[in-house]
């Protein structure tokens, strides 16, 4: 740390994995940091926005993260560990988020990836002629020349990559000459979930810039029944994935950290608006009167699920489209 041309201070005193952590993603600023949950993995995101912005580069950041609750995670992190560092939270309807974007600030920004989406997208038709999401070109052309660096929180948000999430992701970080990508759990089973990852961060470097080539390297593929192609992964190519992935990301496990302290269990709150609570308490009073009925009282508690998430898309009434955050 002492050799490099700004020599970083650290508020809060580092563990030995954290520096090394923090070291790698300053001399690879394309990076993922697959260290294990509880590992302090936002203290090295934070020192590196710190890091970069007394640099002259970061100058307008995009942090992502699943769920509003982590946005304030996020905030009370900073507080304690980069006081000085600044970061808007991206609350409120698309509306509301575009109009504190639109200050134009050279700060960082923190929003959940439903959130990011909501901001890309219009409501549209497919080819089936069904209502879905689409990609604004004009909105995502906004996004793209707004910010220079892109931190994703729990990455596997966009492991998909057909999803909008990816697709966005992968356009914004174009513009992006940092790129970060964290997560204790990179993939479960499948390791499918890499490649999407890996593509937004380094552009193919790592996983190849097509899925095809993945899968050629490390899949056998086959016709399945209904027609469609199933992908298994070849364990016997492991080691080669795990040589691979090693050129672009870290990772640590909670036993490998040996100066990890005991584990602080924190209790926090999370306050839903007023709008949110009134639906929220509808939504539970909805459920009483479902009776044995398992469909409706699935969709009550996606429904609880996405409004505890901190966004739903619903309809009032009088048949008016609203959202809330």
């Amino acid at each position: 740390l002492a050799g490099l041309n700004h020599r970083p201070t650290f508020v809060t005193t580092p563990m030995l994995h954290q520096k090394v952590s923090f070291l790698v993603c300053v001399l690879d600023p394309k990076f993922c940091c697959w260290n294990d949950m509880g590992t302090g993995k936002t203290w090295v995101a934070l020192n590196l926005l710190r890091y970069w912005r007394s640099q002259g580069r970061g100058r307008r950041p995009l942090i992502l993260v699943p769920n509003v609750p982590n946005i304030l995670n996020w905030l009370n992190q900073r507080v304690v560990h980069t006081p000085k560092l600044k970061i808007t939270p991206l609350f409120g309807s698309s509306a509301e988020r575009w109009a504190t974007l639109d200050e134009g600030e050279d700060v960082c920004y923190v929003l959940n990836y439903a959130g990011l989406v909501a901001l890309a997208t219009t409501k549209g038709k497919n080819k089936k002629d069904k209502s879905v999401m689409l990609i604004d070109p004009d909105k995502l052309a906004r996004l793209v020349g707004f910010f220079d660096m892109l931190v994703m929180d729990e990455s596997t948000a966009l492991k998909n990559h057909q999803s909008l999430t990816y697709k966005i992701c992968k356009e914004i970080a174009k513009a992006c000459s940092i790129r970060y990508a964290l997560t204790g759990t990179p993939f479960g089973r499948d390791p499918h979930d890499l490649w999407a990852q890996f593509n937004v961060v380094d552009d193919g470097k790592t996983l190849g810039k097509t899925l095809g080539i993945f899968r050629a390297a490390f899949f056998n593929t086959k016709k399945n029944y209904w027609g469609g192609y199933e992908h298994k992964f070849r364990p016997e190519t492991t080691p080669a994935l795990v040589r691979l992935m090693g050129d672009c990301s870290i990772r640590y496990r909670a036993d490998e950290c040996i100066d990890l302290p005991e584990v602080t269990r924190i209790q926090r709150e999370v306050a839903l608006s007023i709008e949110a609570e009134a639906y929220y308490e509808k939504v539970i009073n909805g459920i009483k009167n479902v009776g044995k009925n398992m469909l409706l009282l699935e969709n009550a508690f996606m429904q609880m699920r996405e409004i505890a998430s901190g966004f739903l898309i619903y309809r009032t009434e009088d048949k008016e489209r609203r959202e809330f955050s």
